[in-house]
């Protein structure tokens, strides 16, 4: 039986559709970028899908088929982490710097002429410097001529607090000489104590002005004293006892003996500051009240009197 031509049409408007829709998807396919490799699944080619033909119309040109969708590439796998990067080699420690040395312990500044000290084993001063009396001329007949006498005094430590000390004062006329030993010990704090005996000898000479006289006695000097420094001074109190006697004078070619004077020749309290320096060198001045029987300063008008004249010293100098 003839088909409708009407039929006919439909049947290839129909066919055509077909064909049109497989060929966009094809084509929508291949412009749709694979889903990444971690993700996408293996996508399997694309099933060609059949025409369908009406039994009497006629065959429509054939179409070339749809190139099935490419398969996505799997991922290159990521190399192991010890082979996809380098292991950096480590950096070479820097050389340790040799520890610096330690730095010494300050040393205290050494023990001073007048400091009571510490009585450091080793430890050398030596003061130098002068002394003024001031006396009165009264008692010493009207003479107002006052002649600064050259001091000087020495240390050396021991150690515990042991110390060899000497001290000699000169003016020619009138020379004193002393070797002995101190001790210096702890009171309190940075407060210490100082007990010293001297021994040697007065001598007094003077051959002008018409003279020609010698005196010599033997002298001891027991001291106590306490000094306190302040950082760079140091304070010290000091009181001296001079027992000397009996004197021995010599006149032309006349010898006699002194009429016995009291024991005590002389007692002192003095008050010394010393300042230290930079350079381990201090320079001291001292004050100090004096009390002296006439035969102990005034020998040269041979008294004969045993009373006390009260005078005051100044001395100053320089340690090295």
């Amino acid at each position: 039986m003839p088909v409708p031509v009407r039929f006919e049409r439909a049947l290839t408007t129909i066919a055509a559709a077909i064909c049109w829709l497989a060929c966009g998807s094809s084509l929508h396919a291949q412009a749709t970028p694979p889903p990444p490799a971690s993700e996408a699944p293996v996508s399997q080619p694309a099933q060609e899908a059949p025409v369908v033909q009406p039994a009497s119309a006629p065959e429509p040109a054939p179409e070339s088929a749809p190139e099935p969708a490419p398969e996505p590439e799997p991922a290159p796998e990521s190399a192991p982490a010890s082979e996809s990067a380098p292991v950096a080699a480590p950096a070479p420690a820097p050389a340790a710097e040799p520890a610096p040395a330690p730095a010494p312990a300050p040393r205290s500044p050494r023990d001073s002429v007048f400091d009571a000290g510490r009585g450091t084993r080793g430890d050398v001063s030596v003061g130098v410097g002068g002394s003024l009396d001031a006396i009165d001329p009264r008692a010493a007949a009207g003479a107002s001529v006052r002649m600064p006498q050259i001091t000087a005094d020495g240390r050396f430590g021991l150690g515990s607090g042991w110390s060899v000390v000497a001290h000699i004062n000169t003016i020619l006329a009138i020379n004193e000489f002393e070797v002995g030993a101190s001790w210096a010990f702890p009171i309190a704090g940075n407060l210490r104590g100082l007990a010293q005996m001297q021994a040697g000898m007065f001598l007094g000479m003077l051959g002008q002005f018409g003279f020609d006289s010698h005196v010599i006695a033997p002298q001891f000097r027991p001291l106590v004293g306490m000094s306190l420094p302040m950082g760079t001074i140091r304070w010290s109190l000091r009181s001296e006892l001079v027992f000397a006697g009996p004197y021995f004078a010599k006149v032309g070619g006349n010898e006699a003996k002194l009429a016995t004077p009291p024991p005590l020749a002389n007692w002192n309290i003095t008050l010394v500051m010393e300042n230290l320096m930079q350079n381990d060198r201090l320079w001291y001045v001292g004050l100090a009240m004096m009390g002296s029987t006439a035969s102990y300063q005034n020998w040269l008008l041979f008294p004969d009197t045993t009373r006390f004249d009260y005078y005051p010293r100044l001395t100053v100098g320089y340690e090295f």
